[in-house]
């Protein structure tokens, strides 16, 4: 969803759809949303961390896998050293 919500037409929608069809979609579990809700609290005001940047964390927490991103400022807090850069 986030993807999605970051573009700018229905070309560029249909470009993003074609692209994420390529990955293996992991869906959120009970305990996922438990952890994004715990994180939020934590996080919202010192950090304005949103309720995506944690769900998005959270399946990398729970499968201990890295997330790289340019938005460490979010994930670095949530995820500590598996937020990574991708360059």
């Amino acid at each position: 969803m986030e993807v999605i919500e970051g573009v700018e037409n229905r070309r560029k929608q249909q470009d993003a759809i074609n692209l994420l069809e390529r990955f293996e979609l992991i869906e959120l579990s009970t305990n996922d949303l438990v952890w994004a809700s715990q994180q939020l609290l934590a996080f919202r005001l010192s950090h304005n961390i949103d309720p995506f940047d944690c769900m998005i964390a959270s399946v990398n927490h729970r499968l201990q896998v890295p997330l790289y991103t340019r938005n460490m400022k979010h994930f670095k807090p949530l995820l500590g050293s598996l937020a990574e850069s991708p360059y």
